[in-house]
Parts: structure tokens; sequence; C-alpha cells
């Protein structure tokens, strides 16, 4: 019989694009735990998407209030698809630690393909914007790894099957509060 998860978050991290709210959403049904998505939370508390925080308040200012929203939901049951910037900084580790960390690893190929949307802040370029994932790969990844409880690499499968999979390296199932979305 497997040990049943800690009663804090399980917090998806990957690179912007790696598919963390499907996967989390996904993830969170299998696990019986509420769902929260960083960036709707953020842009709930704001008013405003991480594009525009980060154009009006600094980069510095959207990643603090990043790590904010991995503040309040880390002690918590709950499946929590977190900025990918909550890793960068040794305080976003160190609020990671204690919680189940899942990892997303995306190729730069797919991350690209998947990354254009209004709420991210990119550049225009095609080559500055596969620049700009490839650093963020390599300078994130270790990161994550540090605090990793897991780690995937999604592949081509669906979404279905990745959570499926880190539910089942997980544990499965576990107490710990009704599934639905948790804001």
């Amino acid at each position: 019989m497997s040990r049943p998860l800690p009663p804090v978050a399980v917090v998806v991290l990957g690179l912007m694009a790696s598919g963390k709210t499907t996967v989390g959403r996904l993830l969170a049904a299998e696990l019986g735990r509420p769902f929260v998505d960083g960036d709707a939370e953020l842009q709930a508390r704001t008013g405003r998407t991480a594009r525009q925080l980060q154009a009006g308040e600094g980069r510095a200012r959207l990643h603090e209030l990043e790590r904010a929203v991995l503040a309040e939901h880390r002690d918590r049951p709950v499946v929590l698809a977190a900025a990918a910037s909550v890793a960068d900084t040794d305080e976003g580790l160190e609020l990671l630690a204690g919680c189940t960390v899942v990892v997303l690893d995306v190729a730069v190929e797919t991350l690209r393909r998947r990354v254009r949307s209004a709420h991210r802040p990119l550049p225009e370029d095609d080559e500055a914007l596969e620049e700009l994932l490839r650093s963020q790969r390599t300078e994130r990844l270790g990161r994550y790894r540090r605090v990793a409880t897991v780690v995937v690499e999604p592949g081509h499968r669906t979404a279905e099957d990745v959570a499926g999979e880190i539910a089942t390296r997980l544990g499965g199932p576990v107490a710990g509060g009704p599934p639905g979305d948790h804001h």
C-alpha cells in the first residue's frame, strides 16, 4: 500500500506553456483535491494579467506577487499550478520546501508552439522567444529539480495520461478536501 500524500499543496511547476493548468486540473481530480490556477488567482487579486503587471510594475513585482500566491496555498491540501518564476529565488525555493512538487519538463520546441497567449509577457520576435525559452529552461530546470518530488517529461502523451502517471507516482487519491476549484 502506498503512503498517503501529506496534507500540503501539490505544486505543479514547469516553464510557461508546459501544461501546468491543464495537467494540474486533471491531477487535482485524480487526487480528490481542489485545484488552484496561479495565473487566474493572480489576475483575480490584481485585476491584471501577468503581462499587464510586468508592464506596469516590473518583473520583480510580478514575481513577488506570484510567490505570494504560492505562500498563501502551500500549506493547504490543494493542487496549485504555480508560476514558472516561483523557483527563481531562494525565497521561492524555501516556500516550495515541504510541498509535494511536480515538475513538467517539456521540450523548447513544444513550448514555442504553445506559448503565444495574451496574458504572457513575451518578446514578439520568434527568435527572441526561442532564445528566452532556452535560457529559462537552462536556468530554471536545475532549480525545479532541486525541489522536485516527481519530474515528468510529457512528450506526446495526452494531459490525461500525464496526470494519471503523476497520480500513480504520488500514491493515488488522498483525503484532504473535496474536488473542484478553490480560490
